[in-house]
C-alpha cells in the first residue's frame, strides 16, 4: 500500500526553528521520510532519559509487548539498565512501528523549507496516533516474530553498551529466522513417555553412583600386597594353600599377594555436549537454523533434567564457524535455579521462552557478529581442520565462563579439560551436499570414525559422536534430515516436514522430534556408563 508524503513549509513554523530534544527528532525522522508529531516526539525524548523506559507513556508499551514476546513482560524495561538500549530502540522499533502506522494512515506531513503542495486534508495526525496507538496495543499489529526480535534486539544493545565501556565498541546483529524459531515456534516433543522412561532408568543409576564407593567394581590391573583381611576374596590361590600358622604370619607381617581392583575413577564433572557446525554455507542457512533451534530447545531442557538427577556440573556447547569467525556459547547447569516440581519435558509457552531468553545463551547465540579469537580456515581447508577449530573455540568458550577444577595443589585451579567428564558427546552437523555429504550418507560410521580421530587430537579424549545431516537443495515440506550415531536407536533416524500439516506446526513437530533424539541421545549415554 502506498503512502502519500506532503511536505509542508516549516521555515517560519516553530516545527523547524523551535529547538529542543523534540525538534531535533522530528528533523531526524523527516530525513527518513518517516513523520513523527510533536506528542510523539516529546514521548520518545523522555524515553531517553527515564530510569525505566518500560513505564514512560506512549513508547513504553513497545518494551512491554517486546518483554511478553520473550516471556519477560514485567521485566524488560523495568531498570536502568535498559536505558541503554534506547538508541537502538529508536530504530529497531520505534521506525519500524511508524512505517506501518504511516501505511495504515496514507497521508501524513513532513516539516521541510519549501511547501511542494497543499497538505492533505482532514486532520491526519489523529488518524496516525490511533494507528500508531492500535500497533502498541497488543503483538497482533506487529507479529510476535517482530517483537521477540526487537526483544533481542534491545538485549543485545544494552549489554553490549555495557561491556563496551571495559573492551570497546561492538555491535549487535540477530539472525532473524532463528529468533523466529527460538522464540515464535513452539517446539512439539514427541513420545514424551519414551523419554519419561529413560529418565527414570538415568535417575535410578544417578543415586547409586552418588551412593558411595565401590572398591571391588574396577576390573583387575595387577598384583599387590595386602595385609588387610577385607583383600582375602581376591588372593591369589597360591597363597591359601600354606598351612594355617604360616597364613597368619604373613597376613601379619608381609601380607598376601591379592589382585589389584581400583575403583572407578570419579570424574570430576559429569556431562559434557559440544555441538560443531560449519555454517558458511548460504544454501545450508535455513536448516542449520533449524538444527540450532532444536539445539537451543534440547539443551535448554537437559539443563534442568540433568539438574534434577544430581550431574549438575555438566556442560552443553554450541560451536559453530561462519562468514565472522568462530563463535561458541555454553549453557552450564551448576549455575542455575529451578523451581521445584518443573517437568522439563512439558515446558512451553510463556515459561520456556523466559527460561530460554533468561539462560546464558542469550543473546549470544543468536548474533550473527558473536566471535570469539582464531582464524577463519579457508573453503578449502580439509574438514578436519574446521572441526578441530570449532573444537578448540568451544575449549575456550568454556575456559571464558570463569569455572575453574581444583588440580594437584590445594590452591591451583584449571578450566576443565574434556578428560574430567564423565560423559562426553559431540554433535556435529555436516554439509547438505559435497563430497563429505555424499560419504556421510552412503556410510556415516566411516566419516564418524574419521571426525572421531580427528577430534582426538584437540580434544584429547573419545566422544559418542552424532551427525547431523540436513536436506539437499532448499527447505521444502517433505525435506528429510537425518541423525546418525550410536546412541540413536537403531543407528540412525529420518525426520521429515511433514507435508499434511500447517507450516507453523511442520516446523515446530520436526523441531520438537529433533530435540527429543538429542535428549534421547545424552540420557542413552549417561545410562550407557
Amino acid at each position: 500500500m502506498a503512502v502519500t508524503l506532503w511536505i509542508e513549509d516549516g521555515r517560519n513554523t516553530p516545527l523547524v526553528n523551535s529547538g529542543g530534544r523534540p525538534h531535533a527528532l522530528i528533523a531526524a525522522f523527516a530525513e527518513r521520510h518517516v513523520a513523527l508529531t510533536l506528542d510523539m516526539a516529546e514521548a520518545l525524548a523522555e524515553l531517553e532519559g527515564a530510569d525505566a523506559p518500560a513505564e514512560v507513556r506512549l513508547w513504553g508499551a513497545g518494551f512491554r509487548l517486546a518483554g511478553e514476546a520473550v516471556g519477560q513482560a514485567r521485566t524488560l524495561g523495568a531498570t536502568r539498565f535498559w536505558q541503554a538500549s534506547v538508541p537502538s530502540f529508536m530504530t529497531t522499533v520505534a521506525e519500524p512501528l511508524l512505517r506501518k502506522a504511516m501505511q495504515r494512515c496514507g497521508a501524513v506531513a513532513l516539516p521541510g523549507q519549501t511547501p511542494l503542495g497543499a497538505s492533505p486534508t482532514g486532520n491526519w495526525q489523529t488518524s496516525y496516533r490511533a494507528q500508531l496507538d492500535a500497533l502498541l496495543l497488543d503483538m497482533d499489529g506487529m507479529g510476535q516474530g517482530f517483537w521477540a526480535e526487537a526483544a533481542l534486539r534491545l538485549y543485545g544493545s544494552a549489554l553490549h553498551t555495557v561491556q563496551a565501556r571495559r573492551t570497546g565498541p561492538t555491535h549487535f546483529e540477530p539472525e532473524p529466522l532463528l529468533v523466529r524459531l527460538l522464540f515464535e515456534n513452539e517446539p512439539i516433543l514427541p513420545e514424551a513417555a519414551r523419554l519419561s522412561r529413560r529418565l527414570k532408568r538415568v535417575r535410578n543409576k544417578s543415586q547409586r553412583k552418588r551412593s558411595g564407593a565401590r572398591p571391588k567394581e574396577g576390573g583387575v590391573t595387577g598384583l599387590r600386597s595386602s595385609t588387610s583381611l577385607e583383600d582375602l576374596n581376591d588372593a591369589l590361590m597360591s597363597e591359601l594353600v600354606l598351612p594355617p600358622p604360616m597364613l597368619a604370619d604373613r597376613i601379619l607381617h608381609e601380607g598376601l599377594l591379592v589382585r589389584h581392583r581400583p575403583p572407578y575413577r570419579q570424574p570430576r564433572r559429569d556431562v559434557l555436549m559440544i555441538t560443531l557446525a560449519d555454517r558458511r554455507e548460504a544454501r545450508d542457512r535455513d536448516a542449520a537454523a533449524i538444527i540450532k533451534a532444536a539445539w537451543a530447545d534440547a539443551a535448554l531442557r537437559l539443563q534442568i533434567l540433568l539438574a534434577q538427577i544430581g550431574l549438575e556440573k555438566s556442560d552443553l556447547v554450541w560451536s559453530e564457524i561462519g562468514k565472522a569467525g568462530h563463535s561458541a556459547a555454553v549453557l552450564r547447569v551448576e549455575t542455575q535455579d529451578f523451581p521445584s516440581g518443573l517437568d522439563p519435558l512439558l515446558m512451553e509457552g510463556a515459561v520456556r521462552r523466559m527460561r530460554l531468553f533468561r539462560s546464558d545463551l542469550m543473546p549470544g547465540l543468536v548474533d550473527t557478529l558473536s566471535s570469539v579469537q582464531g582464524d577463519v580456515p579457508d573453503a578449502e581447508e580439509p574438514a578436519a581442520v574446521v572441526w578441530s577449530g570449532m573444537a578448540k573455540a568451544a575449549l575456550r568458550q568454556i575456559a571464558m565462563t570463569g569455572h575453574r577444577e581444583p588440580r594437584s595443589s590445594l590452591h591451583a585451579t584449571q578450566a576443565p579439560r574434556p578428560m574430567d567428564y564423565a560423559r562426553r558427546i559431540a554433535l556435529v552437523t555436516f554439509p547438505s551436499s559435497g563430497p563429505l555429504a555424499d560419504q556421510a550418507r552412503g556410510d556415516a560410521a566411516s566419516v564418524r570414525s574419521n571426525l572421531s580421530a580427528a577430534l582426538r587430537t584437540t580434544l584429547e579424549e573419545d566422544f559418542d559422536i552424532i551427525g547431523f545431516i540436513p536436506p539437499e537443495g532448499a527447505m521444502s515440506r517433505g525435506a528429510v534430515f537425518s541423525l546418525a550415531g550410536s546412541l540413536i536407536p537403531g543407528g540412525s533416524v529420518d525426520l521429515a516436514i511433514d507435508d499434511d500439516l500447517p507450516a507453523g506446526e511442520a516446523v515446530g513437530r520436526l523441531v520438537g522430534a529433533m530435540s527429543a533424539e538429542i535428549i534421547s541421545a545424552v540420557l542413552e549415554a549417561i545410562n550407557a556408563r
